[in-house]
């Protein structure tokens, strides 16, 4: 794409006009970009002038190293780069990996040429060069994610520009609910094509937002980008293409430099000001055939650059009205459609009063006549508040709580604990909300104004506020989706009612929930919400002031770098921990102890004592038998301390348990996964033995915004696609495409590993017609998710492989081979289904063989796959000795599926060879 290769080619500009000591502080933040986790600096003196020469900065342990460099002929000779890796390695006895960073270009092949060298060297530390092009490619895979972008692109001035506008920074919305494709949009299309720029026009809720979304979703492909610009980032402001925000980023880009340089397709949604001067500045700078679409409430532009969205067709207005109910005879339907407008949000709320018997249809048509002779200036609005109206004499209370809620996107569990699932029953019949997904609601803008203006009763607002409380006491605990979703989406809410109460309790519950939702390595943050809850901890009795000052202690302590400061980091842990074990003197619930307990622990664990870690979380059992929270911790410190019976027994005590949480449980299957060469029974026990059970536990926590099923699936899949077809397939049709995917690279790739275990799924079970249409979309579609992940490893350049491999797309697949760091028997086979996908087979049979010899002394069920690849090129190349090769193969293949499959496949071959 030219907007990712531009963006490349201006890093390695950038780069090049850095210092030394520039770049080694941009480099020091690429390694945290790429190992997620804060790098130590060189030692500095109070001048901040570098102290000695160690390394140029390393991770927390120092296993890893990095160094940079930036000589104009780096990768020449390689006298440069090896003379840095023996200094770190002579420094730094516990160095594993060595990153050399270079601002200067070498290409794929040098970097290769360059590990070779150092392994001819005898170093056998692991090298990973990094030249200007491959520090490019880190930050576009990786710096959405990351809460560095702000210090590395002031290293990067060019860059940012074009790092704002790429197609991740800006997504189209999804239609809400059933959208029946309207015939404008052809229109629309076309006057673009002639004009470049259009105005949508129309009244609110006739539609306009979710045609543009049909129009954007059409050009996606046609452009570099899409920018889509929300009103409400822009309204009331005077629109500066040299400075604008675009949806769901919150930085400023330069639309004017884009124009000159890009074609792209930009929407500016909901915008009822400045529209004549976004046509003269889009005008003034389109260079490159951009178009560009604005939807508004008036008419801004002249006719050859605006369409009028009034009413839906009669065909549509028909589906929208009748949609579940009876239909009536023509001339009534008629006049419905004619009071209405045919107006498409206007006729869902009155299609479900129908349904819900506010009305009945002679009612309706009263009604709407009665409306139709008064002179209101909005007669839409009128019906709404007069259907409002009516759902206030029944379910007053639902729409107080939506009143009190003030937001359009309303959180699914937030809203049950205030109205209760038959409440909001009753809101979603009546079409006053509409579900956005299964952890969402949302309103329309009208239907809110209605409520605004009909539902004035405050009585309920001391007990939703009590109802408030009692929701974050209890998910501020579990931490789970719909908590962190509360607290992002009604964070508004949530400070509002901070301000407003008097209850102390509450205030320590919300700055509680709040500080679980921020990240601790953000300062400013950090200090401000230490300022909030320092006055509101003076006792340090009740529970929640416990809690509080726990999290201060854990700000403290993570401040400390534990590696250059570890005397002062095990004291102030040592600190905390006294201070807790005060805690539990004035602790006088089993749960209040019990939490205390957990936290010692964890402090305990933070300091490597593992032992007293275990003890304080067997406390914590003692207090809350079976408590799944504290069996997770004991269980992680048992495996990291290789007791493997230990670890066993309390995954099989917690998924024994009836009442386990969702997250837990979640968290043992991810546990299971992640560990499956030492747990392989686990996973036959909890999830091949009872595959009913997992699958719906997994359904069940699908959400587009909760990583942890991904997590899970990433490394499931393919067992899953292969073992369990009809299983898996389940799955992945509930399976959302993660909303977070472009801030969260390791979901990303989670993601693409699951698509390509559904291609091969589509390759191996399904029907060879039918399943192609869905084959090709599949690696469509994980192609560019592994094309946007940051491959940094070879398991995970190994998973793009298989997928090309299965693809048959054997060129592409060696081209992504050699970008392998080592050697080791699974990229050899990799390498043997290449060759033999390219009809080389005698190079395939060596490599197999390699892979082989490589494998000597590992587990059968690889060496049975290595004789497996080696045969199938022995029997491409015509030899006979692939009987023997698949018949040894066989002996060792422990998987009876798989087993019986060669069976077959050695059957067949033998018949073809019978009459050599």
């Amino acid at each position: 794409m030219i907007l990712e290769r531009n963006f490349k080619n201006k890093v390695t500009d950038d780069l090049k006009i850095l210092n030394g000591e520039e770049f080694e502080i941009f480099s020091r933040l690429i390694l945290e970009l790429i190992l997620n986790e804060k790098v130590n600096h060189k030692g500095q003196n109070l001048c901040a002038k570098p102290v000695g020469y160690t390394a140029d900065f390393a991770d927390t342990q120092y296993e890893i190293i990095g160094q940079s460099g930036t000589d104009v002929g780096y990768f020449d000779d390689f006298e440069k780069p090896l003379s840095d890796i023996n200094s770190a390695i002579k420094n730094h006895s516990t160095a594993q990996a060595i990153y050399l960073f270079s601002n200067r270009y070498a290409g794929t092949s040098r970097l290769g040429d360059l590990i070779e060298n150092a392994i001819d060297n005898k170093i056998s530390q692991k090298i990973i060069p990094y030249d200007s092009e491959k520090i490019a490619e880190t930050i576009l895979d990786k710096i959405i994610a990351s809460h560095i972008v702000d210090d590395i692109f002031k290293y990067l001035p060019s860059s940012f520009e074009l790092y704002k506008i790429l197609p991740k920074t800006s997504q189209i919305p999804s239609h809400k609910g059933t959208y029946y494709e309207r015939k404008e949009e052809n229109e629309i299309i076309g006057k673009l094509d002639a004009q470049s720029l259009v105005q949508i026009y129309g009244l609110s809720g006739i539609g306009k937002t979710e045609i543009t979304i049909g129009v954007a979703q059409k050009l996606l492909k046609k452009y570099d980008t899409v920018l889509w610009i929300e009103g409400d980032s822009v309204q009331n402001l005077k629109i500066d293409f040299n400075a604008i925000k675009i949806a769901k980023f919150d930085k400023l880009i330069n639309l004017s430099t884009i124009l000159e340089s890009y074609s792209v397709c930009i929407i500016f949604d909901n915008i009822n000001t400045s529209a004549s001067d976004i046509y003269e500045s889009f005008i003034k700078h389109n260079k490159k055939k951009s178009v560009c679409l604005i939807s508004s409430l008036t008419k801004a532009l002249n006719d050859d650059h605006s369409i009028k969205l009034s009413e839906v067709s009669e065909e549509i207005a028909s589906k929208i009205l009748f949609d579940g109910n009876i239909k009536l005879e023509k001339t009534k339907e008629q006049k419905i459609l004619a009071y209405t407008g045919k107006h498409p949000l206007i006729l869902r709320i009155l299609s479900s009063a129908i349904k819900n018997n506010l009305f009945n249809w002679d009612s309706l048509i009263s009604e709407l006549e009665e409306i139709n002779r008064l002179t209101d200036a909005d007669k839409n609005q009128t019906i709404s508040n007069r259907i409002i109206g009516k759902i206030k004499q029944v379910n007053e209370k639902e729409l107080a709580a939506l009143n009190f809620i003030a937001n359009r996107f309303i959180t699914q569990s937030f809203l049950e604990k205030l109205i209760g699932r038959v409440g909001i029953a009753k809101l979603l019949d009546n079409t006053i909300l509409g579900k956005d997904d299964n952890r969402n609601y949302s309103t329309h803008q009208i239907v809110l104004d209605s409520i605004k203006s009909e539902v004035t009763n405050l009585q309920w607002e001391t007990e939703f506020e009590e109802k408030v409380k009692r929701y974050l006491m209890q998910h501020n605990e579990l931490k789970d989706i719909s908590f962190y979703n509360v607290m992002f989406n009604h964070r508004d809410l949530i400070e509002k009612i901070f301000s407003d109460t008097t209850d102390k309790e509450l205030k320590q519950v919300i700055l509680y929930s709040i500080v679980q939702c921020t990240d601790i390595t953000i300062i400013s943050q950090i200090d401000s919400l230490m300022q909030r809850i320092n006055p509101l901890i003076s006792e340090n009795i009740s529970y929640y002031e416990n809690l509080l000052s726990i999290e201060l202690a854990e700000i403290k302590i993570f401040r400390i770098d534990k590696r250059n400061q570890h005397d002062k980091y095990k004291e102030e842990t040592l600190k905390a921990i006294t201070t807790l074990s005060e805690f539990l003197i004035t602790a006088k619930t089993d749960i209040h102890k019990a939490t205390i307990l957990h936290h010692i622990g964890k402090f305990y664990f933070k300091i490597e004592e593992s032992s007293s870690a275990s003890e304080k979380f067997e406390e914590v059992l003692k207090l809350k038998p079976n408590d799944p929270f504290a069996l997770l911790q004991i269980a992680r410190i048992a495996n990291k301390e290789k007791d493997k019976a230990k670890a066993k027994k309390i995954v099989d005590l917690v998924l024994g348990l009836a009442d386990c949480p969702l997250s837990i449980t979640l968290s043992f299957y991810e546990f299971i996964a992640y560990n499956d060469r030492d747990y392989g029974d686990l996973k036959i026990k909890y999830i091949d033995r009872q595959i009913d059970s997992f699958v719906r536990k997994i359904i069940d926590a699908l959400d587009s915004r909760y990583d942890q099923p991904y997590k899970i699936l990433g490394k499931i899949s393919g067992h899953l696609a292969y073992n369990f077809p009809e299983y898996f397939e389940i799955i992945v049709d509930n399976l959302p495409t993660p909303a977070n995917i472009d801030f969260n690279d390791s979901l990303r790739f989670n993601f693409a590993i699951t698509l390509l275990s559904f291609y091969k799924y589509h390759k191996y079970n399904g029907d060879k017609v039918n399943s192609r249409a869905k084959m090709d979309k599949v690696l469509a579609l994980a192609k560019v998710n592994f094309d946007s992940s940051n491959l940094d490893s070879d398991y995970k350049k190994s998973q793009y492989v298989d997928l090309l491999i299965e693809a048959e797309e054997f060129d592409l697949a060696k081209n992504q081979f050699e970008n392998f760091e080592e050697d080791n028997e699974f990229n050899l086979q990799k390498l043997s289904k290449i060759y033999r996908g390219q009809g080389k087979y005698v190079e395939a049979i060596k490599a197999a063989n390699d892979a082989i010899s490589f494998n000597i002394n590992q587990q059968d069920k690889y060496l049975a796959a290595f004789l497996n690849d080696r045969a199938e090129a022995e029997n491409a190349n015509s030899m006979h000795v692939c009987l023997s090769t698949l018949d040894e193969a066989i002996n060792k293949q422990p998987n009876s599926k798989t087993k019986q499959e060669w069976l077959q496949k050695l059957s067949q071959w033998k018949k073809k060879y019978s009459g050599y």
